[in-house]
């Protein structure tokens, strides 16, 4: 489904890498505080969230771009494996890589029901609102209950 939600800025790094992902079709969504302003509720945000599919052949493919990317070798099918969370740069330009943000909530229902959003031209999967409020409720810190308070206004 496509979107005309607000557009917030992407620095050339993050353009770069959703890029890379697109060219080697990964499947993953945008989460975390860029859905959060994709969504309506305009914040700052010290980094971009992507949740990727963990099938290994997806996984793969996700190699390939952080080699392209960084020159970042990861260990083989460590992608995949549960909970696996990975982190590049240093704020404002940290990409975070999550493969399972909530156990409870499966990847590919939510990736069925995203927003694709353009995006400086490019074309962005963004999780559903609905699944963005799942994912802040499971994280439950401070900035996240305050995010669904604001999404449920919105």
């Amino acid at each position: 489904m496509e979107s005309n939600l607000p557009v917030p800025v992407l620095s050339q790094d993050f353009q770069d890498f959703i890029r890379l992902l697109s060219e080697k079709s990964v499947e993953y969504l945008l989460i975390g505080g860029y859905a959060v302003n994709l969504h309506g509720n305009i914040r700052t945000t010290k980094d971009i969230d992507f949740w990727f599919n963990p099938k290994p052949q997806n996984c793969e493919r996700l190699e390939q771009v952080l080699f392209e990317f960084s020159g970042i070798s990861v260990p083989e099918g460590s992608l995949s494996q549960p909970n696996s969370m990975l982190q590049l740069g240093l704020p404002p330009n940290r990409i975070n890589l999550l493969n399972e943000p909530d156990p409870d909530l499966p990847f590919s229902p939510c990736y069925e029901r995203r927003l694709d959003v353009l995006l400086e031209g490019l074309t962005v999967p963004v999780v559903s609102k609905a699944d963005l409020i799942l994912l802040k409720r499971h994280a439950g810190r401070p900035r996240d209950l305050l995010d669904i308070q604001q999404l449920g206004e919105i």
